[in-house]
C-alpha cells in the first residue's frame, strides 16, 4: 500500500514541474527581442513596400520633369549667349560715349543761343532792325540745330539702354543655360523612385524655371526699348523735315 501511494504522488509532482516549461514554450513566439535605437533588423529591412506606393509618388512628380537638351548643345548655346553679351557690352559703351558727347554739344549750342538773344536785345534797344533781323534768323538756325542734336542724343540714349538690356538678357540666358546644364549632368543619376534624388532633381528644375522666367522678362524689356528707339528715330526724322 505504501508503494502504491508513492507513485501517484511522484506523477503529480512531475506534472506540476512541467507546467512552467510549457508556459514558457507557449509564450516564446510572442516575445520580441529589444533592438538598439535606430537599428532596423533584417526582417524589417527586407519587407516589401506597399503596392502602388512608389507608383503614386512618381505619378505626382514625374510629369513635371523638364527634358534638358544634350550637354554639347547647351554648351554651344551658352557660348553663343556669351558672344551676344560681349557685343552688347561693347555697343552699350559706344552709345553712352556718343550720347555724352551730344549732351555737351547741346550745351554749347544753348550758349550760342544765349549770346544771340543778348544781341537781339541790344539791337532792339538800338532800334537797329537789320541787326535784329539777322540775329533772329541766326537764332532760328541755332534752335533747329539744338533740337536736332537733342533728338540725336535721345536716339543714342535709347540705343544705349537697349544695348544694356540686351546684355542683361544675355546674362539671364547664360544663367538659364547653366541651370539646364546642371539638369543634363544629373539626368542619368536621378532616380524618380528615390525620394532624395527626386527632391534634388525638382530643386534643379525650380532653378531652371526661375532662370527661364528671368530670361523671358529681360526679353520683354528689350522689346519695349526697341520700340522706344523707333519712336526716337521717328521724332528725329519729323523734326529734320521741318525748317
Amino acid at each position: 500500500m505504501r508503494l502504491m501511494s508513492v507513485r501517484p504522488l511522484a506523477a503529480r509532482l512531475a506534472r506540476r514541474a512541467a507546467r512552467p516549461a510549457l508556459a514558457l514554450a507557449l509564450l516564446a513566439p510572442l516575445t520580441v527581442p529589444a533592438q538598439e535605437p535606430g537599428r532596423v533588423d533584417s526582417a524589417t529591412r527586407a519587407a516589401p513596400a506597399a503596392p502602388g506606393a512608389n507608383a503614386s509618388a512618381i505619378a505626382d512628380t514625374i510629369e513635371y520633369f523638364l527634358q534638358a537638351r544634350m550637354a554639347d548643345a547647351i554648351r554651344a548655346d551658352r557660348d553663343g549667349w556669351l558672344g551676344v553679351r560681349r557685343e552688347a557690352e561693347s555697343r552699350w559703351a559706344v552709345e553712352r560715349d556718343i550720347a555724352q558727347r551730344l549732351r555737351g554739344e547741346v550745351g554749347g549750342v544753348e550758349q550760342q543761343i544765349d549770346g544771340v538773344e543778348r544781341r537781339i536785345k541790344e539791337a532792339r534797344k538800338a532800334k537797329n532792325d537789320t541787326l535784329r533781323t539777322a540775329a533772329e534768323g541766326e537764332k532760328r538756325v541755332l534752335e533747329r540745330r539744338r533740337d536736332l542734336v537733342r533728338l540725336r542724343r535721345a536716339v543714342h540714349e535709347a540705343q544705349a539702354e537697349q544695348a544694356r538690356l540686351e546684355r542683361d538678357h544675355a546674362d539671364a540666358a547664360v544663367r538659364a543655360a547653366d541651370a539646364e546644364q546642371a539638369i543634363a549632368e544629373r539626368r542619368l543619376l536621378a532616380t524618380p523612385a528615390d525620394p532624395v534624388q527626386r527632391l534634388a532633381f525638382e530643386e534643379l528644375q525650380s532653378r531652371w524655371l526661375q532662370a527661364l522666367r528671368t530670361r523671358e522678362a529681360r526679353l520683354y524689356d528689350v522689346a519695349d526699348r526697341k520700340f522706344r528707339v523707333v519712336e526716337a528715330r521717328i521724332a528725329l526724322l519729323e523734326r529734320s523735315r521741318r525748317r
